[in-house]
């Protein structure tokens, strides 16, 4: 007699290999998402703001897509601001059979994420049009969470640079 198996609620998966809960556990409990991990608890512990993207990334309610860095996209001791941090959410969700190029995605930090499964390196510094990031070298498409999906990523996303503009006087 075959025995059918699933995951207990609040999980996703087969049931036999893969059973994974909310967005954060699944960080949580992967080694190699250990260094952003550590970024996004140290943001929520400094800051109402970083407090408020946690809350964002718990929501059971809202099913959304979360670009992780691995670990060894990390170079020299790299570390994140909270609006880099929050670059790498976003509230829509975007399934690896979706990717093209000039898929475009809302950012929890406001501007938008540009999807792209091409390109010559993962520069996320490269100007489309004015607050989009291109998002680039996702290493794992499609890692399944229960409130949400990650894709993994060779390095992390970075802010664009603030154009600052001088007045006269």
């Amino acid at each position: 007699q075959d025995v059918a198996c699933q995951c207990r609620a609040g999980f996703v998966g087969d049931g036999i290999s893969t059973c994974n809960g909310k967005l954060l556990d699944v960080l949580a409990a992967t080694a190699n998402f250990s260094t952003f991990y550590g970024m996004l608890l140290g943001y929520a512990n400094a800051t109402q703001r970083g407090l408020e993207f946690m809350d964002f990334l718990e929501d059971e309610l809202t099913y959304k897509t979360l670009f992780v860095p691995v670990n060894k996209g990390f170079v020299d001791n790299m570390t994140l601001s909270g609006p880099d941090l929050e670059l790498h959410a976003s509230n829509a969700t975007f399934l690896s059979i979706n990717a093209s190029r000039g898929t475009l995605l809302p950012a929890h930090s406001g501007l938008s994420l540009f999807i792209s499964d091409t390109g010559p390196d993962n520069t996320s510094l490269v100007p489309l049009a004015p607050g989009a990031v291109v998002v680039s070298h996702v290493i794992v498409w499609d890692i399944m969470a229960f409130n949400g999906i990650i894709h993994a990523l060779a390095s992390p996303l970075l802010m664009p640079p603030q154009t600052v503009s001088m007045g006269k006087g």
